[in-house]
């Protein structure tokens, strides 16, 4: 998890050259012969124009002239350790760097930056103890680290699970460099992701909206995050802002807004929400969203447009199970002609001793007696419904008596 962030850190660290710096140091202790300095020079150059070759020659001859004079020696050491990283044999490299080390014989910032480029070597060979352990030496000298250091020492400390020092080093990292780099904040994500702190996940997801409100990752991060921390009115909220601001734009992500707002009791706002963005060709007329959109009307009390979408979730899939239901919210709200409508294009494959309840009720209100009578009389042959449709046809045969009066 931490390794792509890891990477882009030490992308953005240089492996700074320091032999002229450490050559021309001044006092006995940092003094180097004419030659060698002319020849350490001559190496740069080559390493400069990309011949490894011609520079690794000049190299092996120093280290042989140099052998007795330890501040000539770990000179060449660390141009070593600079030839084998440009040329990607990061073992050398890391072997010549620990040389150097070992001689003890450099200024202290050379020191700092070979100890600097150790922990930068070990972390690409994954060797993530032996860089701690140089990033360790290198803080304990540094009185101002930089951000992208203290980034780094973070992310180090992630791999090992040292949650707490990773924490520690990443928020330093952030609050010391602005702007900070946005890896930074993704890694000290992870590392909240990776001790199940989501309360502080959300906090650092929040700033990392404000700072990039276009990122639609961040935005569906910082509502999961309120999601998982129960905070389901931030949770809204949070989906409200990213579709205003235009960065929903999956037929899942409006679906979970609408569902949201049923759950937190505005449906109406869902229904709204979902027949807009059918109409804008957002969300496709599926039996997902159809539902989804009936359901909404229904929770809202909306009866009869509850009932239209059901008659098109009906048309759509030609499931007699949603043409009953439309036909219930018809009767609902009253509108037998549509019930009956919804009730004829089921067929039969309903259960039809139901559906000859319900047409038979709705001939009742329109007063169409004998028709009613003869849905009725089918009921009649269900179980299931045998005792209504007998009551019901008691019924209209006492209404008949009575207009007969």
């Amino acid at each position: 998890m931490f390794s792509s962030n890891l990477k882009q850190i030490i992308h953005s660290l240089l492996l700074a050259c320091c032999l002229l710096l450490a050559a021309s140091h001044a006092g006995a202790q940092f003094s180097v012969s004419e030659r060698t300095y002319k020849k350490l020079s001559q190496v740069e150059k080559l390493m400069e124009q990309k011949d490894y070759k011609a520079a690794a020659a000049i190299l092996e001859s120093l280290e042989s002239s140099s052998a007795n004079r330890k501040y000539e020696l770990t000179l060449v050491y660390q141009a070593f350790g600079y030839l084998y990283y440009e040329t990607n044999r990061h073992p050398k490299a890391i072997d010549y760097f620990e040389k150097s080390l070992t001689l003890n014989a450099s200024p202290e910032p050379v020191s700092q930056n070979i100890r600097l480029n150790l922990v930068q070597l070990y972390a690409i060979a994954n060797d993530y103890n032996r860089a701690i352990q140089h990033f360790a030496d290198w803080i304990k000298q540094e009185p101002m680290p930089s951000g992208d250091k203290l980034a780094l020492g973070g992310a180090l400390y992630a791999h090992i699970q040292q949650y707490d020092t990773a924490i520690r080093y990443l928020k330093q990292a952030i609050a010391t460099a602005k702007p900070a780099n946005e890896s930074w904040y993704r890694t000290l994500l992870s590392v909240y992701y990776q001790r199940e702190d989501y309360h502080s996940a959300t906090e650092l997801l929040q700033e990392l909206v404000a700072l990039h409100p276009d990122n639609k990752e961040y935005w569906m991060q910082l509502f999961s995050g309120f999601y998982l921390i129960n905070d389901y009115q931030k949770a809204l909220s949070t989906l409200e802002l990213a579709y205003n601001n235009h960065v929903l734009d999956s037929e899942e992500q409006i679906a979970n807004l609408a569902k949201l707002y049923i759950y937190l009791g505005t449906p109406i706002k869902a229904a709204k929400l979902i027949k807009h963005e059918i109409a804008n060709n957002r969300l496709k007329k599926t039996e997902q969203n159809l539902r989804l959109l009936a359901d909404a009307y229904l929770h809202s009390q909306e009866v009869m447009q509850s009932a239209q979408a059901y008659a098109q979730l009906a048309q759509l899939t030609g499931n007699p199970e949603h043409y009953l239901q439309a036909a219930q919210l018809y009767m609902e709200a009253k509108e037998w002609h549509q019930a009956i409508d919804s009730l004829n294009k089921a067929g039969t494959a309903l259960n039809q001793g139901q559906a000859y309840i319900l047409k038979g009720m709705a001939l009742v209100e329109l007063n169409e007696l004998t028709k009613a009578a003869e849905a009725f009389r089918d009921a009649e042959r269900h179980a299931d419904t045998r005792a209504a449709a007998i009551r019901w046809l008691e019924y209209i045969d006492a209404q008949k008596q009575i207009a007969s009066r």
